[in-house]
């Protein structure tokens, strides 16, 4: 699949980027733009090939992939999008991951290779080396949620952004799943707090911060210079008396 460049937005309106693959079982992903009387398009879950969000229960167990793919460096991103489902409880629902490109998805089987039926298998877990994006499984909602979320990715690579799909065979209730405008894009670096000065010589100074967020690295900036630090704090060398310096975190 062609990779996707970022900072990354898609609304799936006929100017933006539809190049998202589906896998489908029975209940599959489609983007249509027959959701609502709004006649706007979104990527979402139907029985009857986007005619309708609704999916087939009876004798209809369901595993359905839609994905798109990146190439990221380690770091922190930011995922924004909104979305909707009813579903059922533990077994009818979404899930959003970030999975390695190598992985191979399987219509109607979960990702451990198990049948559709035992759906309730990923509601709370989430499979060995996926980075769960969502924030758990995505259900219990028939109105538009909007969802913003941070995740890290530890090791450079390409990636798949997935969104799974899973019914079993029992009850539940429409819209299945629906997802739409969503973002990418590498997270904005916190604010710091508190910058103080707590020491200086004639040639250095020392200085600390509170984190701004969940970070555990900094760039400290004198003048142009830069070092990178893993404590909330410094000191810059070799620095002239009588001096000014502009201090950046």
């Amino acid at each position: 699949q062609p990779v996707a460049a970022l900072p990354y937005t898609t609304g799936f309106e006929a100017a933006d980027d539809r190049g998202w693959y589906c896998l489908n079982g029975h209940n599959g992903w489609f983007v249509d733009n027959r959701l609502d009387s709004t006649a706007n398009y979104a990527l979402y879950v139907s029985a009857d090939s986007g005619a309708n969000c609704t999916y087939a229960l009876s004798g209809h167990p369901s595993v359905s992939y839609a994905f798109r793919t990146f190439v990221l460096a380690d770091g922190e991103y930011e995922l924004v999008f909104d979305w909707m489902c009813k579903g059922e409880l533990n077994s009818d629902y979404m899930r959003g991951w970030l999975v390695p490109a190598d992985f191979v998805f399987r219509a109607d089987t979960l990702p451990n290779g198990n049948p559709a039926h035992l759906s309730s298998s990923y509601w709370q877990q989430s499979p060995e080396g996926w980075i769960d994006v969502a924030g758990g499984k995505l259900n219990g909602q028939n109105s538009w949620q909007h969802a913003v979320g941070n995740f890290d990715v530890d090791s450079a690579g390409t990636y798949n952004l997935v969104f799974m799909w899973v019914n079993d065979n029992t009850q539940g209730q429409a819209p299945a799943g629906v997802i739409d405008n969503i973002e990418l894009r590498m997270a904005p670096c916190p604010q710091v707090d508190s910058l103080v000065l707590v020491g200086a010589t004639e040639t250095s100074l020392s200085i600390s911060w509170t984190a701004g967020g969940s970070e555990n690295q900094w760039q400290v900036t004198a003048n142009g210079s830069s070092v990178t630090v893993s404590q909330p704090q410094a000191t810059i060398v070799g620095l002239q008396h009588s001096t000014a310096y502009v201090v950046e975190v």
